[in-house]
């Protein structure tokens, strides 16, 4: 069986030889479509109205390798988890239970990142192997999601995670928002509220232009200041804070108290700003260059290297108030 996977991943696997700045940790595969995906996301270059190139997703470049060599060379180099990228089209519900059947018979635990499917396939998925589920709701608000073309409705999305949250549990499901979109810092901050009160991890990526997609050349990437705000309040309202306490709006920007950041220590920093989602997710590089700026650093270390610079940045989106 073909399947496309992240250079990173073939080169973690021994198939590909080639110098990258930092190696994934878990293994990302996608479902092979040489017309890309049936969805109309407007940012994606794997949506069937953009015209990129389908062996990217996000910037990076994701080719064509055969399953079986690749699952079985992964679990020779030590990688215990691979997440499967679907993408809408013909069959894709029977192909994605056999890639996760296959990479499960390899001893690796599977994450599943797919678009909205009916509860019994959530089902079917789980007894095969997989054993955390990302959802790409994307959009911050109902309006973005019109806005960027998302294949369903919002709401749709939203149930989608309640029913992944009866199969999978807790903390076993993993939102995914994309900061940039034009969303307003609120609607932003609602939305991982109600991912959090439901039972839903939070993961962020930072809108990626990427040519040949619609929305190339309409919008920039997100500030770093906007995103590290937007990281810093993800942490807090995942460790149960409420965003209405911690934070101020100040001629038209969001502010975190200061109060509340003076508390965290170098490691609970490092926690805001490394990846997010299933357990050993780093996709290095997946929104960033390396050689500009980072929105995700991919490790701790990574963090540490750069630390004075992202103490300014965390800095800049603090506030001194005597309001509590």
């Amino acid at each position: 069986m073909r399947i496309r996977a992240s250079l990173g991943t073939l080169v973690v696997a021994g198939l590909e030889n080639a110098k990258v700045d930092a190696l994934p940790t878990i293994g990302y595969v996608m479902l092979n479509s040489s017309h890309g995906c049936e969805g109309t996301c407007a940012f994606c270059p794997q949506s069937r109205i953009a015209n990129s190139s389908k062996e990217l997703l996000s910037r990076i470049t994701w080719s064509e390798t055969d399953l079986g060599i690749l699952a079985s060379s992964l679990a020779k180099a030590g990688i215990k988890r691979v997440c499967v990228q679907t993408v809408i089209k013909e069959n894709f519900m029977n192909e994605t239970k056999e890639v996760v059947k296959t990479l499960h018979e390899h001893g690796l635990n599977v994450s599943v990142s797919i678009t909205p499917v009916p509860l019994r396939y959530l089902k079917e998925l789980r007894d095969l192997g997989t054993d955390y589920l990302g959802v790409g709701l994307d959009a911050a608000s109902p309006r973005i999601a019109r806005a960027v073309s998302k294949p369903y409705p919002w709401n749709r999305y939203w149930e989608f995670i309640r029913d992944g949250i009866k199969v999978f549990g807790e903390g076993h499901v993993v939102t995914h928002v994309i900061v940039g979109l034009g969303e307003t810092p609120k609607e932003l901050l609602e939305t991982i509220e109600r991912a959090r009160n439901l039972g839903s991890e939070v993961s962020l990526f930072a809108f990626t232009p990427v040519r040949g997609t619609p929305m190339y050349g309409t919008r920039n990437p997100p500030s770093i200041r906007y995103y590290r705000f937007a990281q810093l309040a993800t942490c807090l309202i995942m460790e149960g804070e409420d965003w209405r306490f911690f934070t101020v709006f100040k001629n038209g920007l969001p502010y975190i108290k200061h109060d509340y950041l003076n508390i965290m220590d170098m490691s609970r920093i490092i926690k805001c700003v490394v990846v997010r989602g299933c357990p050993g997710c780093n996709r290095p590089f997946y929104n960033e260059s390396p050689r500009k700026q980072m929105f995700n650093y991919p490790s701790d270390n990574a963090v540490l290297k750069n630390k004075e610079k992202l103490l300014k940045e965390i800095e800049s989106v603090t506030i001194r108030t005597n309001t509590y």
